[in-house]
């Protein structure tokens, strides 16, 4: 189709081309007349035959539409591969049997201690402990049920002295010390006093247990008063009949801390 157009557009110009040089040659001047004539009349130049129109370009016929491509077909999907069998777990290797432990030997039978010979209670008068570590070791062999606290006597307080022991002052002392309950009032009291006289320790015992006050504690007091003297040392215990523990018990127990004999007990 193209090379027809242009077979055609060619022609047209070639026609063109051959009216434009077939157009007659322009006409030669007339010569001048002579003088005294007339000249003559110029004839009429014969009008110039019209160029013919040129021919219409016929137009170019429409370009067909490409035909669309057709859509190419979709890729199938690919099969999924399978997937791989488990591996089977390998079987436990059994485990190796326990050797049998060694019978242990049997251990030698320990040799008896030879018992210990018990020693001998120190008398109180001839040793140097003081008098709350000589209170903590009656304690050990004989001592009330409920918390006790044990406290040094401060000879110089007159009223302290007074309060713990009756005495109306501490002449005759050189040390004391004070045991009682530490739940509040209960009626229990214990001194333990050294005498700076050992000649006047029966009479400094018999002073204390005539003077002191049982019902000190005002809302309790104490019936079961005792007495008792090693040497330079004296004891004093009062206590309330409630509880299961009678005086005599705590001056049983000095008796064993001081050999197994007392100089003198008294009781009121």
């Amino acid at each position: 189709m193209k090379k027809y157009l242009s077979i055609l557009l060619l022609c047209a110009m070639l026609l063109g081309l051959l009216s434009a040089c077939g157009s007659p040659a322009q006409t030669p001047a007339e010569p001048d007349a002579p003088a005294g004539q007339d000249a003559p009349a110029e004839s009429e130049t014969p009008a110039e035959p019209e160029t013919p129109a040129q021919p219409e370009t016929p137009a170019q016929p429409e370009t067909p539409a490409q035909p669309e491509t057709p859509a190419q077909p979709e890729t199938p999907a690919q099969p999924e591969t399978p997937a791989q069998p488990e591996t089977p777990a390998q079987p436990e290797t059994p485990a190796q049997p326990e050797t049998p432990a060694q019978p242990e030997t049997p251990a030698q039978p320990e040799t008896p201690a030879e018992p210990e010979t018990p020693a001998e209670p120190e008398t109180p008068a001839a040793s140097g402990d003081d008098l709350t570590g000589l209170v903590d070791q009656l304690y050990a062999i004989k001592a009330p049920k409920f918390p006790l606290m044990t406290v040094e006597i401060d000879l110089s307080d007159a009223d302290a002295v007074s309060y713990y022991t009756g005495l109306s002052d501490a002449s005759a002392l050189s040390g004391a010390v004070v045991s009682e309950s530490m739940m509040g009032s209960q009626a229990y009291s214990l001194v333990l006093a050294r005498v700076s006289d050992p000649a006047k320790a029966e009479e400094t015992a018999r002073a204390i247990l005539d003077g002191v006050n049982p019902a000190k504690w005002i809302c309790v007091q104490a019936d079961d008063l005792d007495a008792a003297v090693s040497g330079d040392l004296v004891l004093f215990v009062m206590i309330g009949s409630q509880f299961d523990l009678p005086a005599a018990d705590l001056i049983g127990a000095f008796k064993t801390l001081c050999g197994g004999t007392l100089d003198k007990e008294l009781s009121k």
